[in-house]
């Protein structure tokens, strides 16, 4: 329990000689808040540059007529989605970022980190279904052309693949900051 107080009541304003070191020659160590706040960062920006990529694809590209109203509505189904990502993982990344590990104590960044996860796999159960029906309607507009149906399952799988890596990875930062 004595340990735990000092701990807690703990408040590191200087850095030690090898954390300066460290921090001059670029080998800065980040913690599990700042990996969780830059894949937040990075997931965000990708959500947004798939906006204009999708629009830009179903201009030119001749496989879907944007102006038919079916694929119009379509489109605009996967804009709202990346939007929806991009704003969730903006809204998780600036979350994170109010947690200060140096002036809160070890309870609070450990409540804050769960509040932060329990968001994270409800966003998750938000976009799984809206990006599951949609790459079934995409499938729906494309069953004519068997390789295309191919590769959109292909894509998806792999898409699934890696999007369960990247959630171990976030529960496993989220587990490091909150123990």
């Amino acid at each position: 329990m004595d340990i735990k107080e000092n701990w807690q009541n703990s408040h590191f304003d200087r850095i030690s000689a090898t954390e300066y070191e460290d921090i001059i020659s670029g080998k800065v160590r980040f913690t599990a808040l700042d990996k969780l706040r830059q894949r937040y960062r990075t997931f965000s920006i990708v959500s947004l540059i798939m906006i204009p990529a999708l629009t830009l694809m179903a201009i030119n590209g001749k496989l879907i007529n944007i102006f038919a109203t079916d694929n119009f509505w379509f489109l605009l189904a996967w804009l709202l989605y990346f939007t929806t990502a991009a704003v969730m993982d903006m809204w998780l990344y600036f979350g994170l970022g109010k947690i200060n590990l140096n002036t809160m104590t070890v309870n609070e960044v450990s409540k804050l980190a769960l509040f932060y996860r329990k968001r994270h796999l409800q966003f998750i159960l938000i976009l799984l279904p809206w990006a599951l029906g949609v790459v079934g309607w995409f499938i729906y507009l494309t069953v004519n052309d068997r390789y295309m149906v191919l590769g959109i399952i292909c894509g998806m799988l792999l898409g699934l693949c890696i999007g369960v890596r990247a959630l171990m990875s976030f529960m496993k930062e989220y587990r490091q900051l909150s123990e």
